[in-house]
């Protein structure tokens, strides 16, 4: 996205303005399973406290959050570690 409203966000204010959304139409946040594809850094050091940081903004469960880390096997733009992906999935159920 090139809105420079968004440049240098917080990821996380975004994430809990999301949620309030979510929310305030009725749903809630039944789990959360999310890939992210990049050579460097690795994500495995890193997926505790992401788990319990995205579990705290979404008021779920550190077990219903799953993060896990992918590389590209030096492969295309992620592999030579030009950029990150991600891809995330988000069960919802109304309330």
């Amino acid at each position: 996205d090139n809105d420079p409203s968004f440049k240098d966000a917080d990821s996380r204010v975004l994430l809990r303005e999301a949620f309030a959304k979510v929310k305030a139409a009725g749903w809630r946040v039944v789990n959360v399973d999310a890939t992210i594809h990049a050579q460097q850094p690795k994500v495995k050091p890193h997926a505790p406290a992401m788990v319990a940081n995205i579990a705290a903004d979404l008021e779920i469960s550190e077990d219903c959050v799953n993060i896990k880390g992918k590389t590209n096997e030096k492969l295309g733009h992620i592999g030579r570690e030009e950029g990150i992906a991600t891809n995330c999935v988000v069960l919802l159920m109304r309330d």
